[in-house]
Parts: structure tokens; C-alpha cells; sequence
């Protein structure tokens, strides 16, 4: 029976297709775990069944060739490896947090860890992260807002738009969007904060890259930090540079207890203390500088920032201190 021979051939000659697979391990020192693809066969049935009709015909014995059909897998291990590369890594520092403040950043980490772009697709910071809401696991932590620092839901998180910025400016992806503080941050330097805020305020890029791209967030208790993998940088870098082109100083007000708010810490007229501590105000241009080979091919200013000076504000005491007695 030919066709019970061509089962038994296929048996031992077919081999079926596997594709490439690739787990990410974010936690792991090895990011990306690959298992390979394996390529197909399977046997031509009719090469063969036409081989074996024209033996029985001829009523000779012969050898017959087996011929095979290859069968290439979907995803390959090379296709893996080419959106694989590390293009940027950036980190900052949280050891000074507050447990609320930090568990807000971890949660936000979460959000953005192995968020994967397709070319030309955008990435809104407020979309993937969500509302800031107790809902959605943020906490209260200290906040900017018009140059103070309140308490408000999702303290924190802007350290990590902040942290995926830097990133992202240097691992070479264009920026549709990014926001400054009112005020200057610790963690990062001038110009290249990244405050958002859900409903008014976003950190939105696009991946301009001919592959996808993977970023890569972690938390731990001292520092976050951020990691963008894609196509291979191959000799180009970028690197972050900023510039204070003006400054403007702050002043002083100064304040008298007259309603006794303060006597816990001032009380004569000739002890004072600092409610507000000065801070000037300046103007910043930020950039990003493209190398090739190590020349300089590309200065891009990304942004003029101003932040206004903060004023001092001194609180004296309003009691006369007594004189001493005369001896």
C-alpha cells in the first residue's frame, strides 16, 4: 500500500516547526531569555508517491531520493535580537523618600516595565500609568504645586515620568511632549525634570525607530531606574547637556509674629527664623548632542525653561527682650 509506506517515511523524515520565543525578566541580570526557533520539514508526498508509481510501473527496482519541503518558522531568534540592544540606561535616587512617596513610584514603575512600542506608535505616560487615584494604589505624598510643596495623591510619580525622560532622550527616541516643574527638582538636573499630571499635563514619545522598542523600569529601596532596548545605536550616542543662559535672584520678606503663630520657635523681637528659604530663579536651556563615532554630528535644544526665584521668608518674634537689671 503506497500511501502506508509514505506514512511510515513521514514518520521518520517530518520534523515539525517551532518558533523563536523570547521571555522578559525584568528582575533577572539576564533581561531577555531567548529559546531558539527549529526549523521544519516535511516530506514531499507527491514527489514521492510519483517516484514510487513509476517504479512499480516499470517493475525495476531503483533508488528513490526523498525529497523534502522546508518550513521556515514565523519568528526567528535574529528577529528577537534586533529590538534586543540596550540604547539607553538612566537612573536617580529615592533614598530620601518617604515610604508613601516610595510605594507611589513603585506602583508607577509597574505600570511602564515591559511596555513594548511598535514603530511609529506613541507612548503616553498618562495612558499607561493611569489616574493617580487611592482607587488605582497611590498614596499622599508631597507634591509641587505653584512653587510649593503640598501633600497630594501620587507624590512620587513624577520622578518616574522624570527618570523615563532622561531615558528616553538618550537612547535617541523623539519627544512629542514633556512639561517642567515649577520649580527646580533634586533629582534630576535643570531642564530635564518631566512633570506630569493626569488630565493637563503628559510625557508623550514616539518611537521614529524602524523596530520596536522595550522599556525596562526597576524599583529598589534607593534608586529607580529606567532602561530603553531596541534596534542596535551602532556607533552613535547621545548625551544630555544644560545650560543656565540667566539667573535672578531671590529676595527676602520679612514677617513678624504679631498673631503668635510661631512662638514655638521665635518669641523676642530679636530672634528670627526661616519659613521659606530663598531659592533663585534662573533660565535653562537643555540639549541633547548627537555623536557618531565620536564627532559631534547634531546639538538639538529641547527646551528654554524659566523658573522664577522664590523669596525668602523670615519670621522674627514681636516680644522686647527685657534688659537686665542693674546691679
Amino acid at each position: 500500500n503506497i500511501n502506508k509506506t509514505i506514512e511510515k517515511i513521514e514518520k521518520n523524515i517530518n520534523i515539525e516547526k517551532r518558533d523563536a520565543k523570547m521571555d522578559i525578566r525584568s528582575s533577572s541580570k539576564d533581561i531577555f531569555k531567548y529559546t531558539p526557533e527549529i526549523v521544519g520539514r516535511k516530506l514531499d508526498r507527491v514527489q514521492l508517491y510519483e517516484d514510487l508509481i513509476y517504479m512499480i510501473l516499470g517493475q525495476h527496482e531503483q533508488k528513490i531520493q526523498l525529497k523534502t519541503i522546508e518550513i521556515k518558522p514565523s519568528y526567528t531568534l535574529k528577529q528577537f535580537k534586533s529590538y534586543t540592544n540596550l540604547r539607553a540606561d538612566f537612573s536617580t535616587d529615592i533614598k530620601n523618600s518617604t515610604s508613601e512617596r516610595k510605594h507611589n513610584i513603585k506602583n508607577a514603575i509597574n505600570s511602564i516595565n515591559k511596555v513594548i512600542l511598535e514603530p511609529n506608535e506613541t507612548f503616553s505616560f498618562n495612558n499607561i500609568v493611569g489616574k493617580r487615584t487611592e482607587k488605582n494604589g497611590y498614596r499622599t505624598a508631597k507634591i509641587i504645586v505653584n512653587n510649593e510643596f503640598v501633600e497630594g495623591l501620587g507624590g512620587g510619580v513624577c520622578q518616574v515620568s522624570t527618570t523615563l525622560y532622561n531615558a528616553v532622550l538618550l537612547s535617541g527616541i523623539k519627544v512629542l511632549e514633556a512639561n517642567k516643574h515649577s520649580r527646580p527638582v533634586s533629582y534630576v538636573k535643570s531642564g530635564f525634570d518631566a512633570m506630569v499630571n493626569y488630565g493637563s499635563s503628559d510625557l508623550k514619545f514616539k518611537n521614529n525607530t524602524n523596530n520596536k522598542l522595550i522599556i525596562i523600569a526597576n524599583f529598589s529601596s534607593d534608586k529607580i531606574r529606567v532602561r530603553i532596548f531596541g534596534e542596535d545605536l551602532l556607533n552613535t550616542k547621545y548625551v544630555l547637556s544644560s545650560q543656565i543662559v540667566e539667573t535672578y535672584p531671590a529676595g527676602e520678606i520679612i514677617k513678624s509674629d504679631y498673631n503668635k503663630e510661631y512662638t514655638d520657635k521665635v518669641t523676642f523681637d530679636d530672634e528670627f527664623f526661616y519659613e521659606k528659604k530663598a531659592s533663585n530663579g534662573m533660565k535653562v536651556n537643555s540639549y541633547r548632542l548627537k555623536y557618531k563615532s565620536n564627532v559631534l554630528v547634531d546639538e538639538e535644544l529641547l527646551r528654554t525653561d524659566i523658573f522664577k526665584p522664590i523669596d525668602a521668608v523670615i519670621i522674627y518674634g514681636t516680644k522686647p527682650r527685657p534688659m537686665d537689671a542693674d546691679s
